[in-house]
């Protein structure tokens, strides 16, 4: 992941100490050249209009004796209200601690001296003290700043004292820093109006990169920039070169980004979703694009959902692979072991595609990562549309918005733009639109993601689900999630018990979990405690401490492909870790897995944000939710390692055996 950003072109970098600075304030040779200007016109002074001459001091007094009385007449009359254009004010003596431009005359200290010019041809003047007849400007008058420059000769005033009222000078400061001031502002307006400028060109550029989708115009609801959308993301790859194929398409997403009510969610339907294709009948989901493209996927989306479509995104999956590449890859908590390398395959109707992903908390890129949010073979459409929406939500944590977005986004931002513009197609068409889209993405930047799936029912061919069914998902889909129960449908428990007002009342929120004792799920052909057993071999390898649970939720059993290994952090460090696979099964189900985590890297990405923490008997636990379910739930030793326990991909487990796993493990020694 690059952190670089692009510096400023034609931005000039700050001087050092410089001739300019020693003939000026120094800024640029802009404000220098404005500086003489100015100086003209408020002193009198500059090459070209030298109009008084300083009068040199005749017979000055040693130090410490009266000084005589005697009166310098200046060649032009001084006004009665100040000084005049040509005066000069008496500086300070230099300051202490070197040669500087400019210092403040402290008051009270020393009384002001005259300070001549070098003359050609005559010593330096020593410091004179005013005359006895000359009254000592006030008190208040001793604070003023005066700014001692270097360059034409000052004219004194007379000696005789400040005028007929014998009253101080009023102290002008020079225009200078007004005129200073609006050309900062300038300076300012102009930078910005160029990147908005660059913007706009960079995003119009990007526009018209985009590989357009005919015949989506009429089918697309306009709306304004910023507005609340609703985008439909379709990935897609083409395998054969056969003209007129659209290829396949095996995944379909619904995206809301509601600025208003800061709902982001995400809303993935299963490609086998028995629906009503416009033109052709019943079918799966999948079909429709097979049948018609995006287009005809987009047509049976908005018949099935009733839901508006403001922008359609065609992503090709060699481009997820590249743009997982270019955010620096992404981690993620495997649930268990994914493998296939068609080994066992009888003929070419047995194949699918290979897949070596171990299980455990790890930084996936590239094709790892592709083939693990495609992988389906022995899972449901169901647990894949969840396993994809945790790898983005995954993804969305970890890179931040600035990485991502153009002219800020550096070589990050660059890459995913070529991306995104060589692998995908959309019916984004100019820069108003992209601009639009960044604007709402930028109002949710820091809402989380809500994941929406709909209680469908799995059957041999399709995935089903009723009007009913599919209104909830909808409703959940605009306004947020805030029903209870897992996303799995009836692959998931029952609804958790209890209000949050009998919660406050319980001591601890494990109280009453429906879990077993590990020792009553033993190995069922070793009859082994191998939850025990995994702890001791990995507290052998590993050299930190090993915390196993001590309690399952009924139906689990130890899975082998549980591990120790190292992880890699951000800056490649190998981070010693286990991971314990628990595999749990209920009647008539396709297994679902959870487990136990330990690693010593202390802040890992997966445990930024915490939605909640409780301190039960004595630790603090940090609680993650998706929706009402419990996501993961994390702690850490006194050395600073990090454990937690994670739920299934359709967060089957309640909030009460999820924190009485967690609650109750114990560390092997």
């Amino acid at each position: 992941m690059s952190d670089e950003r692009r510096d400023d072109e034609g931005r000039d970098e700050p001087a050092g100490p410089s001739e300019e600075e020693e003939k000026g304030l120094g800024l640029t040779e802009e404000f220098a050249r404005l500086e003489q200007e100015i100086r003209r016109e408020v002193g009198g002074e500059g090459d070209d209009d030298p109009s008084v001459e300083e009068e040199p001091a005749d017979d000055e007094p040693d130090a410490g004796e009266p000084a005589a009385e005697e009166e310098h007449v200046a060649e032009e009359p001084v006004a009665d209200d100040g000084p005049a254009a040509g005066e000069w004010t008496a500086p300070a003596a230099e300051a202490p601690g070197g040669d500087t431009e400019e210092w403040a005359l402290e008051g009270g200290e020393e009384e002001p001296t005259e300070v001549a010019a070098d003359q050609p041809g005559e010593e330096d003047a020593d410091a004179s003290t005013a005359p006895p007849g000359a009254e000592e400007p006030p008190d208040d008058q001793a604070t003023e700043h005066t700014v001692v420059r270097r360059g034409p000769p000052p004219v004194p005033v007379a000696a005789g004292g400040y005028g007929d009222g014998d009253e101080a000078p009023e102290i002008k400061t020079p225009a200078l820093w007004w005129r200073f001031l609006t050309a900062s502002v300038l300076i300012v307006v102009s930078v910005a109006t160029a990147v908005s400028v660059s913007s706009l060109l960079l995003l119009t550029d990007v526009a018209a990169k985009l590989q357009p989708i005919p015949g989506l115009q009429d089918k697309i609801a306009e709306i304004d920039p910023g507005d609340p959308q609703t985008i439909l993301i379709v990935g897609s790859d083409k395998r054969t070169n056969i003209e007129g194929d659209p290829g396949r398409s095996d995944t379909t997403m619904l995206l809301r980004v509601d600025p208003d009510k800061q709902v982001l969610s995400l809303f993935s339907l299963p490609r086998d979703l028995k629906v009503d294709i416009p033109g052709y009948g019943v079918g799966k989901l999948n079909e429709a694009f097979s049948y018609g493209g995006v287009k005809k996927t987009l047509e049976t989306v908005k018949a099935l959902t009733g839901l508006q479509i403001n922008h359609v995104v065609n992503v090709d999956f060699n481009g997820f692979a590249k743009a997982v590449d270019a955010i620096g890859c992404v981690y993620v908590d495997v649930d268990r072991h994914y493998f296939n390398d068609n080994s066992t395959a009888l003929s070419s109707y047995d194949t699918y595609a290979a897949i070596n992903v171990n299980a455990g908390y790890q930084r996936l890129c590239g094709q790892n990562a592709l083939d693990y949010v495609r992988y389906r073979h022995t899972d449901t459409d169901i647990v894949r549309a969840a396993r994809q929406q945790d790898f983005l939500r995954n993804a969305r944590a970890q890179v931040p918005v600035s990485e991502v977005l153009p002219i800020i986004g550096g070589d990050t931002g660059s890459k995913l733009i070529d991306i995104f513009t060589n692998y995908t197609s959309s019916d984004i068409h100019s820069a108003a639109q992209v601009i639009g889209a960044l604007k709402a993405f930028l109002a949710v930047k820091d809402v989380p993601i809500n994941q929406i799936s709909f209680d469908g029912e799995l059957g041999p061919s399709y995935v089903t689900a009723t009007p009913e069914q599919i209104h909830k998902a909808v409703d959940e889909f605009l306004n947020g999630k805030d029903t209870p129960g897992p996303t799995g449908g009836k692959n998931a428990t029952k609804k958790r018990d209890g209000s949050k007002e009998k919660k406050k009342k319980e001591k601890n929120p494990a109280d009453g979990a429906n879990v077993i004792p590990t020792s009553d799920a033993l190995d069922p052909e070793t009859g082994i405690n191998k939850f025990d057993a995994f702890g001791k071999t990995s507290a052998r390898r590993l050299d930190f401490p090993i915390w196993v649970p001590t309690v399952v939720a009924p139906g689990s059993t130890y899975s082998s492909d549980s591990r120790q290994y190292d992880i890699k952090d951000e800056d490649d460090k190998k981070q010693p870790a286990y991971k314990m696979v628990i595999e749990y099964t209920e009647p008539d189900r396709l297994p679902e897995y959870y487990g136990v985590q330990g690693t010593t890297w202390s802040d890992p990405p997966i445990l930024k944000d915490s939605h909640d923490t409780q301190t039960i008997d004595g630790r603090d636990y940090d609680i993650y939710y998706d929706g009402d379910r419990v996501r993961m739930v994390a702690w850490h030793d006194d050395d600073g390692n990090s454990y937690w326990v994670s739920n299934t991909l359709l967060q089957t487990l309640d909030e009460s055996q999820m924190l009485a796993i967690a609650t109750t493990t114990k560390e092997i020694k």
